[in-house]
């Protein structure tokens, strides 16, 4: 039995990983075009889901954080996981709330 499967595409570039299980959430940036990207885990957590792509990349990216090149997300001590995101010399906070209040 096969434990582990393609959750990202080689294809997709990816410099950094953030899965947060509490939210329901997995973030990542990616080499080359630089967005933080997310998406529901929900979907990827069995070995049938259908990997994620470039193509799926570009609807899953939030436009605010272009040319992000590094991120972190806070401990989920609450209903939000705040996430700060590095973009050229600022770092701007993004906020997430839990899936049972709705996601922002």
């Amino acid at each position: 039995e096969n434990r582990f499967w393609l959750v990202i595409e080689a294809s997709v570039n990816v410099k950094q990983v953030y899965v947060g299980e509490e939210h329901d959430v997995l973030l990542f940036s990616t080499q080359k075009e630089r967005y933080l990207h997310a998406y529901q885990m929900q979907p990827y957590t069995s070995p049938t889901c259908a990997p994620i792509t470039k193509l799926d990349c570009k609807f899953h990216r939030i436009d605010s954080t272009k040319g992000c090149h590094l991120f972190a997300a806070s401990r989920p001590e609450n209903l939000m996981m705040r996430i700060a995101v590095v973009v050229r010399n600022t770092v701007k906070m993004l906020v997430w709330k839990h899936a049972s209040q709705g996601l922002t």
